[in-house]
């Protein structure tokens, strides 16, 4: 596997997807890379590797000379998937290029709202903004921060967004640490110890949680109508997470609000209507234009976050180099170019500094053209 841009055309395959019709250097290294992995094995290439290192182990191969390239290339063969669904550990992701900064205010927010609900008034903070505009940069910069702070972290995703109770069950097989290798009884085993209350009162939840999650169960789940199903399973969940909250402070973050599934979103909907009696701080990020019953509720604080403003990303540039002196018209180039987005000014200063590294420049920053800066963050 590879990364970068591709050509991909139907011109020359009577109208039929044929991989003879990706046209690129991209394709062509990873055709060239997959000499290199063993039977069933998957290897990438490095700039796939910067990109999924904190959701994967990978087994560094070396630079290898690669047919039909001038230079050589590092490949990496991957061993594992070393997050169960869930995003990758803080300790596990990939340096930042940039330092954390201008948020201050939106940082205080969040504090201020934790402290409340450690005292037992639970509420709810959402991050609303577009792509790249820096919602999971603030949370995890709001984590690191707290590094005895009791936080369980899930990413909605626009796959699942018709799979009902799809990061709930992610959660739970993460809580639990259930390998779906391992036999049943010890699944069931894991599930039960992980489960908040009395084992009396998980004797009836028991069951159908362990079908929701796909473990085999020794004593079938009742067969009731879907609706009650529903409702049973809603309102056990609803339960544990309360119960989870009792015992200690919890900061449930829920990513990506807007790809939720209806049956997950009606669960978030119940745990925001009686937060304020819990120890339990939900923080919720979405893109714009996301709207639910509860965000203009006494319990719940929006913070819209903004484009960085001219001089942010001036200062954002100059971090990106080190300090170096940035020739204005390429600073000039970037802020236009980026329209204040973090993630698209550190995506663009990546691409300039391998450019810089392959002209082998000999510490004056490469004099990049403006058609070599995407167009958009989604194009990067």
């Amino acid at each position: 596997i590879a990364t970068g841009r591709v050509i991909v055309s139907d011109l020359f395959a009577g109208g039929e997807a044929d991989r003879r019709s990706i046209i690129g250097s991209t394709p062509n290294l990873a055709a060239r890379l997959q000499g290199l992995a063993p039977p069933g094995g998957v290897v990438i290439a490095e700039e796939t590797e910067a990109r999924v290192r904190g959701l994967f182990q990978c087994e560094d191969l070396g630079s290898n000379e690669v047919r039909g390239f001038v230079q050589h290339h590092r490949a990496w063969l991957v061993r594992d998937d070393s997050t169960d669904g869930q995003r990758a550990p803080l300790s596990r992701r990939p340096a930042r290029l940039t330092p954390f900064f201008n948020r201050q205010a939106e940082s205080a927010v969040l504090t201020e709202r934790w402290t409340r609900a450690q005292s037992g008034e639970g509420n709810v903070v959402l991050l609303v903004g577009g792509g790249g505009i820096g919602k999971s940069r603030l949370v995890e910069h709001f984590l690191t921060e707290r590094p005895n702070i009791r936080a369980e972290r899930i990413s909605a995703s626009a796959f699942d967004e018709d799979s009902p109770l799809y990061p709930v069950i992610l959660l739970l097989r993460h809580l639990a640490k259930i390998d779906a290798a391992e036999p049943a009884a010890v699944q069931r085993r894991k599930l039960a110890a992980t489960l908040a209350g009395s084992e009396a009162d998980n004797a009836d939840a028991l069951p159908l949680l362990a079908e929701l999650l796909g473990i085999p169960s020794e004593f079938p789940a009742p067969l009731l109508p879907p609706a009650v199903l529903r409702e049973r399973l809603l309102s056990i969940l609803h339960a544990q997470f309360r119960l989870m909250a009792e015992s200690r402070p919890l900061c449930l973050v829920i990513e990506d609000l807007h790809w939720v599934d209806p049956t997950s979103r009606e669960l978030l909907d119940r745990l925001i209507g009686d937060i304020v009696e819990s120890k339990l701080l939900l923080v919720l990020t979405a893109r714009d234009g996301f709207e639910a019953p509860w965000i203009r509720g006494r319990d719940t604080m929006v913070l819209q976050l903004k484009s960085l403003s001219p001089a942010d990303v001036d200062v954002m540039v100059q971090s990106l180099f080190g300090g170096r002196a940035v020739p204005p018209p390429l600073a000039r180039m970037i802020a236009r170019k980026t329209d204040g987005v973090p993630l698209f000014i550190e995506e663009v200063g990546r691409l300039v500094l391998l450019a810089e590294a392959e002209a082998g420049s000999d510490g004056a920053l490469f004099e990049i053209s403006e058609q070599a800066i995407p167009a958009s963050l989604h194009e990067s």
